[in-house]
């Protein structure tokens, strides 16, 4: 009986130790030390199954005592069923400091199981100095000052040079005010509906699958603003400068006729708030769910327009 029980035992801990190697994370900088405004290059790599769906953070957002300047292209190499997948970021400080990047958490799904697992990276130590200046040291030219002998051929030669592109720069510019005189005014622009311009720009943001490369927050903003813009141009409301319940309650007012809306809308930017402000990481359908939603309120909002301009016309 003891056997059995220690062979179970053994089974159970070779089936961990695989699912753990299944995929392992790990992050780093090109140093420990740097200069205050260099570049500080943070990697975050990734070896995993094809059976395993990572989801990369917005690490811009979790290191926060460096500046972010910006990401460079992704690397990703298949080899069998492994994949091998590099992260980089570029950040900077401008003043002194001891720094610590924080463990990076990455969530991650296995085969068709909607149930995430996490793993993370360990913390990053590094120093952040400011260059040194000995002021006591004399200012010295880097190079001794050059001496150019010129012949007065020459002197004259680049004085003449120096006129005629003086001439020619006059010629141009009284050749341009001239040009300008005559053009014709142009043509006023043509207007586009807010209802247009509301459903390109989310065709555009669906397209750039931003949340599908990780990058919910900037995913969410932009959706958000899009349908802020919408509201602000057909209802005259300033949804830009104000809170999303503020926007509701002025919503409420001028959509009377519909609360399907309305509700469908207050939980739209109740998502969009907890992303931006609360950190919150939502699931892939959630994030499906705010584009079909931001479509849907574009479109009823258009058919109320119509159906209220339809009304006072007949009335």
């Amino acid at each position: 009986m003891v056997k059995i029980y220690k062979l179970i035992l053994l089974l159970f801990i070779s089936y961990v130790t695989i699912n753990a190697q299944d995929i392992t994370v790990q992050s780093y900088t090109d140093s420990a030390r740097y200069y205050v405004g260099d570049y500080i290059q943070l990697h975050l790599e990734l070896k995993y199954n094809k059976r395993i769906k990572p989801i990369i953070p917005a690490v811009k957002d979790s290191v926060k005592e460096l500046e972010f300047i910006k990401n460079l292209p992704i690397e990703k190499k298949e080899d069998g069923d492994n994949v091998f997948e590099k992260h980089t970021f570029i950040f900077s400080k401008y003043d002194s400091a001891e720094i610590k990047i924080p463990p990076i958490n990455i969530y991650y799904t296995q085969g068709n199981s909607g149930d995430q697992k996490l793993t993370q990276t360990s913390e990053i130590k590094l120093t952040v100095r400011k260059i040194l200046v000995n002021a006591d040291e004399e200012i010295k030219d880097v190079k001794e000052p050059l001496e150019i002998n010129l012949s007065p051929w020459i002197i004259v030669l680049i004085v003449a040079g120096v006129l005629l592109l003086a001439l020619l720069g006059y010629y141009l510019y009284s050749r341009y005010q001239k040009k300008k005189a005559n053009i014709i005014p142009e043509e006023k622009p043509i207007y586009i509906p807010a209802y247009n311009i509301a459903l390109e720009a989310l065709q555009s943001l669906e397209g750039r699958k931003l949340w599908q490369k990780g990058e919910i927050k900037e995913y969410h903003s932009e959706i958000t603003e899009i349908i802020r813009r919408y509201i602000e141009a057909d209802f005259n409301i300033p949804a830009m400068e104000i809170t999303s319940g503020e926007l509701m309650i002025s919503l409420s007012e001028v959509i009377t006729e519909d609360k399907e809306i309305l509700d469908s809308a207050n939980r739209f930017f109740e998502n969009a708030d907890m992303v931006k402000f609360a950190k919150f990481n939502p699931m892939p359908k959630v994030n499906e769910e705010m584009m079909r939603q931001a479509y849907d309120f574009v479109k009823k909002v258009k058919e109320i327009k119509e159906r209220n301009n339809g009304a006072a016309i007949n009335g």
